[in-house]
């Protein structure tokens, strides 16, 4: 009786830690947004053609969430600057800083009417400022994109 009892709590206890590790449940397909600052990121980021930035979402949720509402659903949604000229800015910090997530802006910098020639001329602007590497790491992401958008012969 000792022995099943025993056997029982070990049982019990190797489904509660299969339980506390076993993986989270996976989102919704749809990103359904906690407030209003997160709809606002949601809006931006499809003006912006980011679609609901799956990547961020898919690397972590919670992480997902705070950069929605603390930097599109707060910084880009405010008045006083449009999403291209917001777009420009943050290429241009990306690229100062050295960011490889300058290219994640490049790819849909169409979305809000940037040209591949207006990234390059961005691009060059920042040598002085941002060093000749950060302007050639960019501008070989800059490339890399242009050559991923032709079509395959």
């Amino acid at each position: 009786m000792k022995n099943i009892r025993h056997i029982s709590i070990a049982v019990a206890l190797a489904v509660v830690c299969v339980s506390l590790t076993s993986a989270a449940p996976a989102p919704p397909a749809t990103p359904v947004p906690q407030n209003a600052t997160e709809k606002a990121a949601l809006d931006v980021m499809e003006k912006i053609g980011w679609g609901d930035n799956a990547a961020t979402r898919d690397l972590d949720e919670d992480l997902w969430h705070i950069i929605n509402q603390a930097n599109l659903g707060l910084i880009w949604s405010r008045p006083g600057l449009s999403l291209r000229e917001r777009e420009l800015i943050v290429m241009s910090v990306l690229i100062a800083v050295g960011s490889p997530g300058v290219s994640h802006l490049m790819e849909h910098a169409g979305s809000v009417g940037i040209t591949d020639a207006q990234i390059k001329e961005l691009i060059l602007q920042t040598i002085p400022y941002a060093g000749q590497p950060n302007a050639i790491q960019a501008m070989v992401a800059l490339k890399r994109i242009q050559a991923e958008r032709k079509p395959a012969k």
